[in-house]
């Protein structure tokens, strides 16, 4: 009872200090934060978005749909956009999101159809929106600003020397990328989606299953140079999809280790702590296992039933 009390307390107070806030600290410093929402992280959609109203005089309309009740997002995302007060000559930016059916809609006024590609678009829609929207480690207002910062990137990429587009690749989607618009295509975005899906089952036989099929199936049996061809080729393709799948990671790296740092943030300690409580079983565990199992330093190894000399 009393290790459970003690774990208890430190629990709630690491669950404390998430909740502070700074209390009279200067304007400039808590500009553009949310500690509750985003994790206490700078949001950017503020900058994007007045960036292009400002800078470029593209009006941005955002609609974040609260509903709980399901519906068809693509008509209701068009009424909503057939309400707004602008000309078809007024430049706009409108993006509509359902919290409910995690979906969302990209539409642009006339003027900007022929400034802006509709592939690119959407991709933005499809690829960003959607697969990012609803996911716990990313704030909404995260995901907007890397939508608003990837029309900024279209409209200035011509003005910024390379140094500053990766300076600007965490608030904005490259997606003009060749690597990302490969990763994109149907079949290649099918496979990609399955190391999302499970990372570590997917780099573990992935390779295997495809080396089973182009070489021990299609390699083999037919001469040394087939052989050595058909592993070449396994080779190349797998580099490949490490290429791409390396790519669409870095597009996102922010929102993982801030996902990662926090759940080590809760973890970590809570495993040094149970390892202080026990410290001492694990230690007698770690030596019978040497002993019992793998028979010592000073005995004949035995383990999983084979037997063999120092």
């Amino acid at each position: 009872m009393k290790k459970i009390l003690i774990a208890l307390f430190f629990l709630s107070f690491s669950a404390a200090l998430f909740s502070w806030v700074c209390d009279g600290c200067p304007a400039a410093y808590k500009y553009n934060y949310d500690g509750s929402d985003a994790f206490g992280s700078r949001s950017y959609l503020p900058d994007m978005a007045s960036d292009l109203e400002d800078n470029h005089g593209i009006r941005v309309f955002i609609k974040i749909d609260h509903d709980a009740e399901k519906y068809d997002t693509e008509s209701t995302a068009k009424d909503y956009f057939n309400s707004l007060d602008f000309t078809p000559q007024d430049r706009a930016v409108v993006i509509f999101t359902s919290e409910k059916n995690h979906e969302s809609s990209i539409m642009l006024s006339d003027s900007l159809k022929t400034v802006f590609n509709g592939n690119y678009v959407k991709n933005l829609q499809d690829d960003v929106l959607d697969s990012l929207q609803g996911k716990w480690y990313i704030d909404y207002r995260h995901v907007l600003a890397k939508v608003l910062g990837s029309f900024v990137y279209m409209l200035e990429k011509q003005n910024m020397t390379a140094a500053q587009i990766d300076d600007a690749r965490p608030h904005m989607i490259i997606a003009d990328d060749a690597l990302y618009n490969i990763s994109l295509l149907p079949v290649i975005r099918d496979i990609i989606a399955l190391f999302y899906m499970e990372p570590l089952s997917f780099i573990f036989y992935f390779p295997f299953v495809m080396y089973f099929l182009m070489v021990r199936w299609a390699g083999c049996g037919g001469g040394r140079m087939r052989f050595v061809f058909s592993n070449i080729i396994w080779g190349a393709l797998m580099i490949f999809f490490a290429a791409l799948i390396i790519n669409r990671v870095n597009i996102y790296l922010n929102e993982y280790v801030s996902a990662l740092m926090i759940i080590c943030g809760f973890n970590v300690p809570v495993y040094a702590l149970l390892y202080w409580f026990y410290r001492d079983s694990i230690g007698s565990a770690a030596y019978s296992y040497l002993n019992d199992v793998t028979g010592g330093f000073d005995k004949l190894n035995i383990f999983e039933g084979n037997r063999w000399e120092k």
